[in-house]
C-alpha cells in the first residue's frame, strides 16, 4: 500500500548552502509536467527513512502541540518494540516542563521538583557526597532512598514504594491506570513489579491474556510464564508480611512498622494454581510451617527457586524480559539496562536511582557526560537548562539523524521554557521554517507561525501572573508579518485603525472605496508595488468599522466582501521588495529573482 503527498517542486540552492540540507529529498520526487506538482510516492514501513518520516510527521500534524506529536510518534511504529522512545522521552521531558510551570503559577499543592533543572543538578549532592541515601531491604534486594532520589522519581513518573496499601487509591494506582489508558500494559506492569506490587502486576497481566490483541498476542507465552512466576513471588510476600516474626527478615522497611494484617488465618493461594509447570504450588503448605527458622529456610529455597526460572526466560518483549532480568537479580545491573533504548529512558533512569548505590549513579553520570556527542536526544533531561551541555545533545542528534523538523519545533519551546537568551535555537526553528518555505507549504508554514506567537504570548502571560503584558516589539519573530507605513510607522493594519482618532481617519470617512492607496494617519502615498509599479492598497478602516457594526448580530465575515487577495500585499523576507500578490506570483513563474532592478537576491529560492 503507498500513500501520495503533493509539493511544489524543491529547489536546492548549492551556491548558498544552508547549515542543515535535506538532499535526500530529491531521490523521493518525481514532477509531473502537466500540473507542476512533484509527488511523494512511499510504502507504509515501520522503519521509515528519514525522509518518509519527514513526510510522514508532516502530513499527520506534526507541529507545536506536543500532544499531537506524542500520539504520532506512537502511530510511527508499534510502541511495544521500542523505536521512537527516545525521541517520545525528549518530547515528554519538554511537556513536564512546561505542565511544572502550570502547576507552579497555580500554587498546587504537592507540585513536582522542578524538571527544567535537570536531573543531574537534582542530584548533585550524591556527587558531592552529601546527604547519603537510606539503605532498606526487600526481599533480596536493597532500595535507596533519600529526598533528591524521589524527586527524580516523581519526575520519571514513578512512586514511593506502597506495595502494603490495600486501598484502590495509591499514587501507584493513578501511575499505572495513565499508563493502561496509554495502552502501555507491559510498562504498567513492569513498574508495579518495580515498587513490589505483585498483586497489582498480576491483574495487568491477567488483562493482557483476557482481552485479546493482535499486537500482544504473539507475547502471549511469555505473559503466561511470567505471570506464574509472579504468582509465586506475590504469595511468598503475603506470607512474610502476614507473620511478624519473619517480616524483618526479608523486610527492612520502615514504613512497614504500620503494617497490620486483616486477616490471621490461612492464606488462599489459588493464584499460584496456574497451568504452568514451573509454579511451585507448596506454598499453601509453607504457609503453615509454625518452626520459624524451618520456615525461613523454605521460603529462601522457593525465593531462590523462583529467581531461576525468571532466569531461564529468554523474554523478546522489552518490558518483560527486564522484569524477569529484576526478579533474577544475577543479571539485572546498570550495564543491562542502561543503554537499552527499548526501554523508556525515564524507566532506566528510575531504576538506577531506586536499585543501586551512589557510586554507580557517579559512573553513569561520568560516562554520559564525556559522551555528549553521541546524539541521544532524550540525554537531555539529565542536564535540563545547563544550556551548553543541552546544546551539545541535540546538535549530535541533527548531526546524526539530519532531523530539522523535531529540532526545530522543540527549539521554539526551548527557547521560551529554558533558554530565552540563546540565538542558536531560533537559527533552528528558522532553519525548518525555511524548509517549509522552499517546500511551498506555506499554508503549514503560516500556522507554524501563528502557533510560535501564540505558544510565546501564553507563556509570557504565565511568567507575569496572567496579568495580561503585552509583547514588545523585541519580543516578536522578525519573521512574522508586519505592515507600517513607511513615513509615519503607524500599523497599517485596519483592526487596529477602526474608531481611531488618527488625523486622516476624518478624511477617510468621506471616501466610499473599500480600499485606499493612502496611509490612514499621514495620508502619504502606500508603497508602489515593484512589477507595476502602481501603490499597493489596503482596507478602508472606516468602511469597514460600519460593515462590522452593521453586522454586529450576523455570523458572516465583513471582510469577505471587500477583501480580493489579488491585491494584498506580499514581499521578500531578505530583500524586502515586494508588491500585489498577482503580479509577484506571475513573475516567479518565469523568474527566480526578485523584480527589483540591481537587486540580486533570489526571491523564490527563499
Amino acid at each position: 500500500m503507498s500513500k501520495e503527498i503533493q509539493f511544489y517542486p524543491l529547489e536546492i540552492d548549492h551556491h548558498h548552502p544552508k547549515p542543515i540540507e535535506f538532499l535526500g529529498l530529491n531521490a523521493l520526487m518525481t514532477i509531473d509536467q502537466h500540473n507542476s506538482f512533484v509527488t511523494f510516492n512511499f510504502k507504509e514501513d515501520t522503519h521509515l527513512n528519514e525522509e518518509s518520516k519527514f513526510v510522514s510527521r508532516l502530513k499527520q500534524g506534526y507541529s507545536l502541540n506536543i500532544e499531537r506529536n506524542l500520539q504520532i510518534l506512537i502511530n510511527e511504529s508499534d510502541i511495544s518494540e521500542g523505536p521512537g522512545l527516545g525521541l517520545m522521552d525528549f518530547w515528554e521531558y519538554i511537556h513536564k516542563c512546561e505542565k511544572y510551570k502550570d502547576e507552579k503559577l497555580l500554587n498546587k499543592e504537592h507540585l513536582l521538583p522542578d524538571p527544567c533543572q535537570g536531573f543531574f543538578n537534582i542530584l548533585k549532592p550524591v556527587k558531592e557526597g552529601e546527604f547519603p541515601p537510606k539503605v532498606s531491604q526487600l526481599l533480596n534486594n536493597k532500595i535507596y532512598e533519600n529526598k533528591e532520589r524521589l524527586s527524580v522519581l516523581k519526575i520519571c513518573g514513578w512512586g514511593e514504594l506502597e506495595f502494603y496499601k490495600k486501598e484502590g487509591n495509591s499514587n501507584l494506582d493513578h501511575i499505572l491506570k495513565e499508563l493502561l489508558e496509554k495502552e502501555q500494559h507491559f510498562r504498567a506492569a513492569a513498574i508495579a513489579v518495580f515498587h513490589f506490587s505483585f498483586d497489582k502486576a498480576l491483574d495487568i497481566l491477567n488483562s493482557i491474556i483476557s482481552n485479546k490483541n493482535n499486537k500482544n498476542e504473539k507475547f502471549s507465552n511469555e505473559v503466561h510464564y511470567l505471570r506464574g512466576v509472579l504468582s509465586g513471588f506475590y504469595n511468598i510476600q503475603e506470607i512474610i508480611l502476614r507473620d511478624y516474626e519473619i517480616t524483618s527478615y526479608f523486610f527492612i522497611y520502615d514504613n512497614l512498622n504500620d503494617l497490620r494484617a486483616e486477616d490471621n488465618g490461612d492464606m488462599d493461594f489459588a493464584n499460584a494454581d496456574t497451568n504452568d509447570d514451573n509454579t511451585p504450588s507448596y506454598l499453601s503448605e509453607v504457609a503453615k510451617i509454625k518452626n520459624k527458622k524451618q520456615k525461613i529456610d523454605m521460603l529462601k529455597n522457593t525465593l531462590n527457586f523462583l529467581q531461576n526460572l525468571a532466569k531461564k526466560a529468554c523474554f523478546k518483549q522489552p518490558y518483560l524480559h527486564l522484569t524477569t532480568s529484576f526478579l533474577s537479580q544475577e543479571l539485572f545491573n546498570p550495564k543491562s539496562f542502561l543503554q537499552n533504548n527499548l526501554i523508556s529512558f525515564y524507566d532506566r533512569i528510575a531504576l538506577l536511582i531506586r536499585f543501586f548505590p551512589p557510586s554507580d549513579i557517579l559512573e553513569f553520570m561520568e560516562t554520559v557526560s564525556s559522551n555528549l556527542h553521541e546524539g541521544f536526544i532524550e540525554h537531555m533531561v539529565l542536564f535540563g537548562n545547563k544550556f551548553e551541555a543541552s546544546l551539545q545533545i541535540i546538535s549530535s542528534y541533527l548531526d546524526k539523524t539530519r532531523d530539522i523538523q523535531t529540532v526545530g519545533l522543540a527549539s521554539c519551546h526551548l527557547r521560551f521554557l529554558l533558554f530565552p537568551q540563546e540565538a542558536k535555537l531560533n537559527d533552528w526553528f528558522k532553519i525548518y521554517k525555511d524548509l517549509l518555505n522552499r517546500l511551498e507549504v506555506y499554508e503549514i508554514r503560516a500556522a507554524l507561525d501563528k502557533e510560535a506567537q501564540d505558544l510565546k504570548k501564553l507563556i509570557v502571560e504565565k511568567e507575569k501572573g496572567f496579568k495580561g503584558v503585552s509583547l514588545s516589539n523585541d519580543d516578536m519573530d522578525i519573521s512574522l508579518i508586519s505592515q507600517r507605513c513607511f513615513y509615519c510607522f503607524c500599523s497599517l493594519s485596519h483592526s487596529n485603525n477602526i474608531g481611531s482618532s488618527k488625523k486622516g481617519y476624518a478624511t477617510l470617512s468621506r471616501v466610499d472605496k473599500s480600499r485606499i492607496l493612502n496611509c490612514p494617519d499621514c495620508l502619504k502615498p502606500l508603497p508602489n508595488c515593484a512589477i507595476c509599479l502602481l501603490p499597493v492598497s489596503i482596507l478602508n478602516p472606516y468602511l469597514d468599522d460600519l460593515q462590522r457594526k452593521k453586522n454586529k448580530n450576523s455570523d458572516e465575515n465583513p471582510d469577505l466582501e471587500i477583501l480580493n487577495i489579488d491585491e494584498a500585499l506580499v514581499w521578500c523576507q531578505s530583500c524586502r521588495h515586494g508588491g500585489h500578490y498577482k503580479h509577484i506570483i506571475e513573475w516567479f513563474r518565469e523568474y527566480p529573482e526578485c523584480p527589483v532592478s540591481d537587486c540580486q537576491c533570489e526571491c523564490s529560492m527563499l
